[in-house]
């Protein structure tokens, strides 16, 4: 039998299968994604930065809630109030205490780590959104410190806020815990939107850009979880029932975790669809339309040895070397480099000299590639 000290027809009326199997499924889900997240950056990439550390906390902090979510099911997590077995309520209560902090850890460290990303993703030269950035992220620290401190000081004396019984006051939890949803969800909006302007303007296919857009709307998917956890609260005030709660608190540290590392995991989609037709899967790649340009330009090359051929104007060099690169930051509407910083993608093609017999009208010609 499940949960401890109780009989089995109140085992049968727990709601723990459907927590255990939430929490079960999305940390699983949120694990794969962090381990491919961590290969990319260390053998793909070969570039981890702060953002992965940050996130590889927000998983550990993650899979701690998770394990005390499951647990508490044991104790009587996912019964109403008045069927909790009495022998467990104690020990419950002190773990569903001490969760509250771990969670708060957990949604900061996403966000914060998402704040690092786009720090490293756009170019020094773009200092409003690098400040806009960097004060976000002290806005989600203190913010959600703050929030920590009253969960935890909300009661006097503080062993209250895990034993009802011992005389004291509390802060009123309806109004308390809106606040505390209120400013974590304003926090998910902002986060979210902010890049969104500047891959608007980023130099790349349209269609790849919507999608890159649309990526991190789907984050937005975490206010969803944020709003449907704050509509518990009043539940939680009535009746004192939070086993929606935890469930939905599960579903928005554990989402918001794999909606971070998504973005990470392209270049690991790239190297094992190398190769493969790109264009069913409905994208137009930069990197396609470079070797179409570099492949014309091969075949105007001047066939004469390699000391004859002439230089190409700088003009038409820059416009070629255009061609070449992809702009991704700070190109101007003409498509030419101007003077801010930016961010570009340069493909090379390493042409070695080749000797090789042609026949033409039956006799042989040496032909020499450059």
């Amino acid at each position: 039998m499940w949960t401890l000290h109780a009989t089995p027809a109140v085992n049968d009326q727990s709601a723990y299968p459907t927590i255990v199997s939430v929490a079960m499924s999305m940390t699983s889900i949120m694990l794969l994604t962090v381990v491919l997240r961590a290969y990319v950056r260390y053998r793909v990439v070969k570039a981890p930065g702060m953002d992965d550390y940050v996130t590889f906390l927000a998983a550990v902090t993650c899979i701690i809630y998770n394990v005390l979510a499951v647990y508490q099911t044991r104790l009587g997590l996912g019964l109403p109030v008045s069927l909790r077995p009495k022998p467990s309520l104690a020990q419950y209560s002190v773990i569903q205490f001490s969760s509250r902090p771990v969670y708060m850890l957990g949604i900061t460290c996403y966000k914060v780590a998402l704040c690092f990303a786009y720090l490293r993703f756009v170019s020094p030269g773009m200092i409003i959104f690098r400040r806009l950035t960097w004060s976000l992220m002290g806005f989600i620290i203190i913010s959600h410190f703050a929030c920590t401190l009253v969960i935890i000081l909300q009661c006097r004396p503080f062993r209250k806020s895990f034993e009802a019984s011992i005389p004291g006051s509390c802060l009123p939890l309806y109004p308390t815990w809106n606040a505390t949803a209120a400013i974590t969800i304003a926090c998910d909006i902002i986060i979210f939107l902010l890049p969104v302007p500047v891959f608007a303007k980023l130099q790349i296919d349209r269609r790849r850009k919507l999608g890159l857009i649309f990526l991190f709307v789907l984050g937005l998917f975490t206010t969803i979880c944020s709003v449907m956890r704050m509509l518990q609260i009043r539940q939680v005030a009535k009746d004192g029932n939070n086993s929606t709660l935890v469930i939905w608190g599960t579903a928005e540290i554990n989402v918001g975790i794999i909606l971070t590392c998504l973005p990470t995991l392209v270049p690991l989609f790239r190297k094992h669809l190398r190769g493969v037709g790109r264009g069913a899967f409905g994208y137009t790649h930069g990197s396609e339309r470079q070797a179409a340009v570099s492949s014309t330009r091969l075949k105007n090359l001047s066939r004469s040895p390699a000391s004859h051929v002439p230089v190409m104007p700088r003009k038409a060099a820059a416009r070629i070397q255009d061609s070449d690169e992809d702009s991704i930051l700070a190109a101007d509407d003409r498509g030419w480099e101007t003077d801010r910083p930016w961010i570009r993608r340069t493909t090379e093609v390493h042409i070695t000299r080749a000797d090789r017999d042609v026949h033409l009208n039956g006799e042989r010609d040496r032909e020499r590639f450059t």
